[in-house]
């Protein structure tokens, strides 16, 4: 076993320690190929702090407070792309912080806020040329409601008992070619993000946003990065899901297919069961 398998089982073993009491779990790795993690997640205050090649997280999800769930996928090469979603990750962890005693409708706007923090952030550094940009796939929950935001091409799945539904929207320029029967994309271009955090300013971040969704007992949510949903089908991601006895075995499961099936790229995914 090398190096980088035994880290990654390291991580696993220790990710499924004191688990199985918990509702929601977060796992990124560096994968097969890249020498660096540029993934990054937000699962009740626990961050990549240091960008690591691997890194866990397990929590327990009261139904009674409001809980933001985070997935990002940095990008820019060398050091530009971990920074940029580590910083956003901070950013948005802030804003949960605010989120106790709030209403709806101000956990919202706070949300709101950290895009546009965030992305005047990153945008300010990437002028400087010391980080890239990154996407953000935020979550807000309380008990079966659940909202969505969302900037980028990461993705968030709905899974019930039958059925597994994207809730985000890919903002690429593939995605753009579809809805708005745009031609003559290149090819190797389609896969360009239209929206990201740390946009130009000259440029206006649309945020993707659902409205408030009621969910199941049962129900899971499930935000990735693209080094999952590249590399598995849907259908592989349903059963893998089903099949775990737990979410942060799901966590493993879902990374673990994804690198048997190439693992190309970083993944990282957060994954809630509903109760």
């Amino acid at each position: 076993m090398n190096e980088k398998s035994r880290g990654f089982f390291e991580t696993i073993k220790e990710a499924l320690t004191g688990s199985s009491s918990c509702n929601a779990a977060a796992l990124s790795d560096v994968g097969c190929v890249r020498d660096n993690n540029e993934d990054n997640f937000l699962l009740r205050g626990s961050i990549n702090d240091s960008s690591s090649s691997h890194a866990h997280a397990n929590a327990n999800l009261s139904p009674d407070e409001w809980h933001c769930l985070g997935l990002f996928d940095g990008m820019g090469g060398i050091a530009g792309g971990e920074i940029a979603s580590k910083e956003t990750a901070q950013v948005f962890r802030a804003s949960a912080d605010q989120f106790p005693g709030k209403t709806p409708s101000e956990i919202q706007e706070l949300t709101r806020q950290a895009f546009s923090k965030a992305n005047e952030q990153i945008s300010a550094a990437r002028r400087e040329n010391k980080v890239g940009g990154t996407t953000a796939t935020i979550a807000l929950l309380r008990d079966k409601t659940l909202k969505l935001f969302h900037v980028g091409d990461s993705r968030a799945y709905l899974i019930t008992r039958h059925s597994i539904q994207q809730l985000s929207e890919d903002q690429t320029l593939a995605q753009m070619e579809a809805k708005m029967n745009v031609k003559n994309i290149p090819e190797e271009d389609k896969h360009k993000l239209t929206c990201f955090v740390g946009m130009d300013s000259r440029y206006k971040m649309t945020i993707f946003e659902t409205d408030l969704l009621q969910v199941k007992s049962g129900n899971y949510l499930l935000l990735c990065s693209d080094g999952l949903s590249d590399l598995c089908t849907n259908k592989e991601i349903f059963k893998i899901v089903h099949a775990a006895a737990t979410p942060a075995a799901g966590a493993q499961a879902l990374v673990k297919q994804a690198k048997q099936n190439g693992g190309y790229d970083n993944v990282t995914v957060v994954l809630h069961q509903f109760h």
